[in-house]
């Protein structure tokens, strides 16, 4: 998997952006291009339901945030964009990377096609990518408390409940709790999606 998703070939033409293409499926590291997009995504009504609050209150300062973690040689963000036939249909996120203690925060949000196998592929990648090539001993993610589908999703991948965060984010005047799931690299390596699931749905794509 590691060899698919940095691709050994002249086929980086998007700038170096690209991290993985199989079949109908397209993995793309965001840029400045990108953020345009990104701001109408977080616009849209649901969006809160997978992306705790607080949200960036303007395009400015949801573009400035980007450029503040996205610096130097060791980025404290990895924003990817997952496509569908050339058409973006997801955004995965590997945040608050802390490279001394080899851990991360991890979230998604598919605007199309939910469940679909080239999502599960999307996330599956984006998983991959941090244990294998940024070195990862640990991903981490928080999902509010009424998001059942997420928190099945999350099990599904190998991710383990670690405890509720109660009252954590404030949502329509009241408060709601976060679950924090974690998911560490031996687990994924020896779990279902990374030893079965991974290469069937990458053949699957092609």
């Amino acid at each position: 998997m590691a060899d698919s998703i940095q691709p050994e070939t002249s086929e980086h033409t998007e700038g170096g952006r690209l991290l993985l293409r199989s079949g109908r499926l397209g993995l793309m590291r965001v840029d400045e291009t990108d953020l345009p997009l990104l701001w109408a995504v977080t616009q849209t009504p649901d969006f809160g339901l997978f992306w705790p609050p607080p949200l960036p209150a303007s395009f400015a300062e949801f573009s400035g945030r980007y450029q503040l973690v996205q610096g130097g040689d060791l980025p404290l963000e990895i924003d990817v964009l997952a496509y569908r036939d050339r058409q973006p249909f997801a955004w995965l996120r590997l945040t608050a990377i802390d490279y001394h203690h080899a851990k991360a925060e991890f979230s998604v949000y598919v605007h199309h096609g939910r469940g679909s196998r080239l999502a599960l592929l999307a996330i599956a990648a984006v998983l991959e990518m941090g244990f294998v090539r940024l070195g990862l001993a640990k991903i981490s993610c928080c999902i509010r408390a009424d998001n059942r589908a997420a928190q099945s999703l999350a099990g599904h991948f190998g991710f383990m409940l670690e405890g509720c965060l109660r009252g954590e984010i404030r949502l329509d005047g009241g408060r709601i709790d976060l679950l924090r799931y974690g998911l560490f690299g031996d687990a994924w390596f020896a779990g279902e999606v990374h030893q079965r699931l991974l290469p069937a749905l990458m053949e699957r794509t092609r």
